[in-house]
């Protein structure tokens, strides 16, 4: 009977914390949007006007999308980048669903889930979910809006580049903690795609091997 009880106790504690964790999370998407709503004011800024024309670029260059996207990879390959998954991603992305308001909540999500993970990883480390809670909530009071090259307006592959960054860092500890083989998989696949997006992702290695030590 004390079993029964200790069981019943835990479960019910469990389904608490999972509904508060779940109420948090809700929240902290209502005060990200808040804090964020320049981005839903804004139009295509800096390199994203220029790739939102994609369509008419390929019209007036007279060349197709594949031709295009080998060409831009070729391109900053001789300048010593290799980022092929960029180009294949946002060019895709710019030929299929040119919307301007699909893409700022494209942007959005992104960052949303940055922030998801990021309190994730931080309870790991701290081992206290109501702090990585309340650094989780402080952190976007912090982000700043510029009108010209800013990472958040524009750029979506940056904030991008570091959910690769805290996706990978999340399978890695549910492999050291579970060691399911799908959980290492998924970390190395993260890692391969971010490596093949953008140069922030050669550092990665020591986070990696910061959280696994």
């Amino acid at each position: 009977m004390k079993i029964y009880m200790n069981t019943y106790i835990n479960s019910y504690l469990l389904a608490i914390k999972k509904y508060f964790s779940n109420k948090l999370n809700i929240l902290l998407f209502v005060w990200l949007g808040w804090l964020m709503l320049p981005l839903f004011y804004s139009g295509f800024i800096s390199d994203d006007a220029y790739t939102s024309q994609l369509k008419g670029t390929l019209i007036h260059s007279d060349i197709n999308l594949f031709n295009k996207i080998y060409a831009e990879i070729i391109n900053w390959l001789s300048l010593g980048r290799f980022n092929p998954f960029h180009w294949i991603l946002w060019f895709t992305y710019f030929y299929l669903f040119p919307s301007l308001l699909l893409f700022k909540i494209i942007a959005f999500l992104i960052i949303y889930l940055n922030l998801f993970y990021f309190r994730k990883i931080l309870e790991h480390i701290t081992q206290s979910k109501p702090f990585s809670y309340c650094i989780i909530f402080l952190v976007p009071i912090l982000f700043q809006f510029r009108y010209w090259h800013d990472p958040i307006l524009a750029f979506p592959s940056i904030p991008l580049a570091c959910l690769y960054l805290f996706l990978s860092i999340n399978f890695l500890i549910k492999y050291l903690e579970i060691k399911r083989k799908s959980y290492f998989l998924l970390f190395n696949f993260i890692f391969l795609v971010s490596l093949l997006s953008y140069e922030v992702a050669y550092i990665s290695p020591l986070f990696y091997l910061m959280i696994a030590y």
